[in-house]
């Protein structure tokens, strides 16, 4: 089986792209297999795994109760394959990640600073996962074709939930 480049249409191995990984045709384009949308387990909360310069959001992330995995030694290849395996959505700051692997479920962050971090996270969740699916940012709408709104979906977020009921608990309300 060979996945054909969109550009010159040049035959690459599907073997090449395990776990989204995405290379560089000779004619400049880039080549991968499509990510697939898949379902959330049941009970529909989010998981995550940030990569190895997110620690500390991943620390905080735990401390809220959200199930997050980290490896400060993780490679991008084996965060690509865990987030899948595991069904994970992958917090990264690496802008070029989403080019170079396409899986489902990837928010790249712009803070350097863990708790603006921890305010970004729901934010993109909101934006690029809904409850029920986790799609390719680059994926608009469901499985039917219908698209979702994002304060629906975002009412929905167990993550957000659960940062809201911390706020509050913080301020003393």
């Amino acid at each position: 089986m060979s996945v054909p480049c969109p550009r010159c249409g040049r035959d690459y191995d599907v073997a090449l792209f395990q776990f989204g990984r995405t290379i560089d045709c000779t004619c400049g384009s880039r080549v991968g297999l499509e990510p697939r949308v898949r379902r959330l387990p049941s009970g529909g909360e989010i998981r995550f795994i940030a990569d190895a310069m997110l620690g500390r959001l991943a620390r905080w992330l735990r401390t809220l109760g959200c199930d997050t995995a980290f490896d400060d030694e993780i490679s991008d290849a084996e965060l690509a394959r865990r987030g899948i395996e595991e069904e994970r959505a992958i917090l990264t700051r690496d802008r070029r990640f989403r080019e170079q692997w396409r899986v489902p479920s990837v928010l790249v962050l712009e803070s350097q600073a863990p708790l603006e971090q921890l305010v970004e996270v729901p934010s993109l969740a909101v934006g690029d996962l809904d409850r029920h699916l986790l799609v390719d940012p680059g994926v608009t709408g469901q499985e039917d074709g219908t698209e979702t709104a994002g304060s629906e979906i975002g009412e929905d977020l167990i993550f957000s939930d659960r940062l809201s009921q911390q706020e509050h608990g913080a301020r003393g309300v």
